[in-house]
């Protein structure tokens, strides 16, 4: 669908840009990914929903890209949340 997208777009109005966001996460199965690719990230989100939040927020505050004040809530209705522990 993405290359039909691209060779009408390109063909009905080549001197128009065009933006095409390919997503293989899209379908929601991680198959749908190329080993090369998913092989690129594995094991980088083991640590858990909350700790990786937690790693990032800190690198964030760290670069002034948001304030230093306290964190918000954790959101809720994250998938898995309470399969894993606190720290994990």
């Amino acid at each position: 669908m993405a290359m039909e997208f691209l060779r009408d777009g390109t063909h009905s109005a080549p001197e128009l840009p065009w933006f095409c966001y390919l997503s293989f996460g899209a379908s929601g199965a991680p198959q749908a990914a190329p080993p090369e690719w998913a092989d690129r990230y594995r094991g980088r989100f083991d640590l858990g929903y909350d700790r990786y939040r937690e790693v990032v927020l800190g690198n964030m505050k760290r670069l002034g890209m948001v304030p230093m004040a306290p964190r918000s809530p954790r959101p809720t209705g994250i998938a898995g949340a309470a399969a894993r522990p606190t720290g994990a």
